[in-house]
């Protein structure tokens, strides 16, 4: 009788090691996988952060553009209108500078 008690015993310590040796390696993969799926989480995070990115870099150089043309177009407009009444002017200036030089002489 002693000897069965013993027995079953020594069989629940074995089942209890072979249950925790089994228990370690059920959370050491668990812990992988885990790890493993983090990894790939990262790596969509990472890679959808750099479409928002790519995106928001190219609208910002369309509108920065935009910008730009609708800046020299102002520009533009502006010295024409310069150079126009430059040119209105020019008529009245050079007969001013006839005039003193006329008087000059006289």
């Amino acid at each position: 009788m002693f000897k069965e008690e013993l027995n079953l015993i020594n069989k629940a310590e074995t089942d209890a090691d072979a249950l925790r040796k089994e228990a370690k390696q059920e959370a050491k993969a668990m812990i992988e996988k885990a790890n493993t799926n983090a990894q790939e989480l990262l790596e969509e995070a990472k890679a959808k952060a750099k479409e928002v990115v790519d995106k928001l870099s190219l609208e910002g150089s369309e509108e920065a553009q935009k910008q730009y043309e609708a800046s020299m177009e102002a520009t533009k407009d502006s010295c024409l209108k310069l150079e126009e009444h430059a040119k209105a002017k020019e008529l009245e200036v050079v007969s001013r500078i006839v005039e003193r030089v006329k008087s000059s002489v006289n």
